[in-house]
């Protein structure tokens, strides 16, 4: 008989039956003792009967195999070729935006303070305000901000200062949308 059972009963015995036909029963002793007896099973059994509880053994042929399940999977993303530029807060890049900054914080049009490595510019109406875009060998990034030139498949990269920008340049690169915006 092909069964494995392990079953815990209420108050005395533990019962385990393998593939192999033997049984373990493992009755408490004294204390913190224990005593194992190795049993033969010498005719096949359906049933174990302890004092109010029986257990059914069943065989593999009698079992119903249950699907595994699976997470849900991911969609494969969108990727898209989009054209890369760079930025920061100076007035060649932000023009007359340079001189309208309560205590030199960089603001951007959605309100949020411009990070390194974090704040994009894109075309609003393709992404909107708080979308994130995955940006080759780049990494995640959020729009935050919005440029005059910056329409359709362009977007700008938010840098610290102007010669990072300028080494940054204009790149294509491939990028997906993590999650749109919310």
């Amino acid at each position: 008989m092909v069964a494995c059972l392990v079953a815990a009963v209420a108050a005395v015995s533990t019962i385990a039956l393998a593939a192999s036909g033997t049984a373990t029963e493992v009755r408490p002793a004294a204390k913190d003792e224990t005593t194992t007896e190795k049993l033969a099973i010498v005719e096949p059994i359906s049933e174990i009967h302890f004092s109010q509880k029986t257990l059914r053994i069943i065989t593999e042929a009698e079992a119903e195999v249950l699907p595994l399940e699976t997470a849900e999977q991911t969609p494969e993303p969108e990727w898209e070729t989009i054209e890369v530029t760079a930025y920061c807060s100076c007035a060649k890049c932000c023009g007359e935006w340079a001189s309208k900054r309560p205590n030199d914080i960089v603001y951007t049009a959605s309100g949020a303070e411009a990070v390194e490595g974090v704040t994009v510019a894109a075309d609003k109406s393709k992404y909107p305000f708080g979308t994130v875009l995955y940006i080759e060998g780049l990494g995640e990034r959020i729009v935050q901000d919005v440029g005059g030139a910056i329409k359709g498949n362009r977007v700008d990269v938010y840098f610290n200062n102007h010669e990072d920008a300028l080494a940054f340049g204009r790149q294509t690169l491939n990028a997906y949308v993590v999650s749109p915006s919310e």
